[in-house]
C-alpha cells in the first residue's frame, strides 16, 4: 500500500473557491476596462464633432461674398444649437474689436459647448478655435487665373497665360482649343510662347474631345490671340463703378469683329446667346496674324449687335445701347498701352487677354473709377471708357 495515495484524490473546496474569486476579479476588471474604453471613445467622438462644427462655422464666416458682407461679420448671429448623436452643441462667437492700424484684420474666437452626460455631474465640455479673417475682396481670387506677367512661375497649367484655360494638352509642348461656334477648325497653341496655328478637325469636334491624332492640314500661321469678356449692365439706372465690377444683367446676342490695319485677322468667335439666357457675360476669342518680318499687327476690336439681337448702338434709336471698354492707366506710366485696352491697338507683337467690354443703356454714361486703394477696401479699378458709338476714345 502506497503511503500518500489519499492526498492525491482532488482539489479541496477551499482551493476551488479561491480560483473562482480570482476569476471573478479578472472578469470585473475586464468589464471595467471595456466601460472605460467605451466612455473614452464617446468623449473623443463628441470632441471631434465639436471641432468639425466649429471649423465649419469659421469657414462659413471666411466665405464672405464681398467686402460689404465682411463688414457685417461682427454682427453675424451665432447658429442655432445642433444635435448630433447623443449630444447637443452650442456655438458661441467672440470678435476682437478692429484696430485702426489694421481694419482688414478680424480676430474671431469660436467656442463649441456641449453637456457631457458621461461626466459624474453632467459637466459642460467645450472646444475653442481662434482664427484671423482678412478683409480681402473675393473678386481678387479671379486674378489668379490670368496673371498679368507671363512668367514661368505664374502660368496656369504651366502654359503661356494667353492660352485659354479650357485648352487641352496635345503633347509636344502644344495645347488645342476649339473656339465656341467654330466647326471643323481648332487652334493649336505653343505652350511656351502662346503663338497660334490653325488646324482642321472633324466636324462636331469639341475642345474636350480634341486629340493630336485628330488634327489635319495644320497651317503654321504663328498667329496671336485677342480675348476677353463682354459684360452687361442694361438697367435704366446710372451704372456705378461698383456695379461695373460685377454687372449682372443678362447677356445679349452680339458679334465681335477685329479689324486689322496692319496684319490680318481670319475672324472672331464668341459664345453669345441667341435667345434669353441666365448667362451674364459673353466670352470672345479673335485670331490675328502679324505682318512682315516683325510679325506685328495693329487694329481695333468692336462689339456689334447682330441683326436679330434686339439692341443697337445707333444714337436715338429704340433700345439704343453703348459699348464701354474696361481701360485705365493700370501701370501708372501716363499712357494707355496695348495691354490696357486702348481704342485701337498699334504695333503689337503679343497676344492680348482681358480685353473686356461693358454694354449699357445709351442714356447712361460709361462708369468711371479711380486707382485701387487697399487701405480703404478698394482693390479693383473698374474704370470704363466709351467705345461705341465712337466718341474720341
Amino acid at each position: 500500500m502506497k503511503p500518500h495515495a489519499r492526498r492525491q484524490r482532488g482539489v479541496s473546496l477551499v482551493e476551488a473557491m479561491v480560483a473562482f474569486v480570482v476569476a471573478g476579479f479578472g472578469m470585473l476588471a475586464l468589464v471595467g476596462v471595456q466601460s472605460t474604453l467605451r466612455s473614452n471613445a464617446d468623449i473623443a467622438k463628441q470632441r471631434t464633432e465639436a471641432l468639425r462644427l466649429g471649423e465649419q462655422y469659421l469657414e462659413g464666416l471666411r466665405a464672405f461674398p464681398d467686402l460689404a458682407r465682411y463688414a457685417q461679420l461682427e454682427a453675424e448671429p451665432a447658429p442655432a444649437p445642433v444635435t448630433v448623436g447623443n449630444a447637443t452643441y452650442t456655438i458661441a462667437k467672440a470678435v476682437q474689436a478692429r484696430t485702426a492700424p489694421d481694419p482688414e484684420r478680424l480676430e474671431i474666437t469660436v467656442t463649441v459647448s456641449w453637456q457631457d452626460r458621461l461626466s459624474p455631474a453632467n459637466e459642460t465640455s467645450s472646444v475653442v478655435l481662434s482664427s484671423v479673417i482678412a478683409g480681402i475682396d473675393p473678386a481678387l481670387s479671379g486674378w489668379l487665373a490670368a496673371p498679368p506677367v507671363p512668367s514661368a512661375w505664374h502660368r496656369p497649367h504651366g502654359r503661356h497665360p494667353s492660352i485659354p484655360l479650357q485648352a487641352v494638352e496635345l503633347g509636344g509642348g502644344r495645347s488645342g482649343f476649339v473656339p465656341p461656334g467654330a466647326d471643323g477648325i481648332a487652334w493649336v497653341f505653343q505652350n511656351g510662347t502662346g503663338r497660334v496655328s490653325v488646324c482642321a478637325v472633324a466636324p462636331g469636334t469639341l475642345t474636350v474631345g480634341l486629340t493630336a491624332g485628330g488634327l489635319t492640314s495644320c497651317t503654321p500661321q504663328n498667329g496671336y490671340l485677342v480675348s476677353g469678356h463682354v459684360r452687361f449692365a442694361t438697367g435704366t439706372a446710372a451704372v456705378t463703378a461698383a456695379e461695373a465690377e460685377n454687372p449682372t444683367s443678362p447677356a445679349l446676342d452680339l458679334a465681335v469683329i477685329l479689324t486689322a490695319t496692319l496684319g490680318s485677322s481670319p475672324g472672331c468667335y464668341d459664345d453669345a446667346p441667341i435667345g434669353p439666357t441666365l448667362a451674364t457675360s459673353v466670352a470672345y476669342y479673335c485670331l490675328v496674324y502679324g505682318a512682315g518680318d516683325s510679325g506685328r499687327w495693329s487694329g481695333r476690336v468692336d462689339v456689334l449687335p447682330t441683326e436679330t439681337a434686339g439692341w443697337t448702338t445707333t444714337p436715338g434709336a429704340d433700345n439704343s445701347h453703348k459699348v464701354c471698354r474696361y481701360s485705365a492707366d493700370y501701370d501708372g506710366n501716363t499712357s494707355i498701352g496695348n495691354d490696357e485696352h486702348p481704342a485701337s491697338y498699334a504695333d503689337v507683337a503679343a497676344s492680348l487677354v482681358n480685353q473686356n467690354f461693358l454694354v449699357i443703356r445709351a442714356v447712361n454714361a460709361c462708369p468711371t473709377d479711380v486707382a485701387p486703394n487697399p487701405a480703404a477696401g478698394d482693390f479693383v479699378n473698374s474704370n470704363t471708357v466709351q467705345h461705341a458709338p465712337v466718341s474720341g476714345g
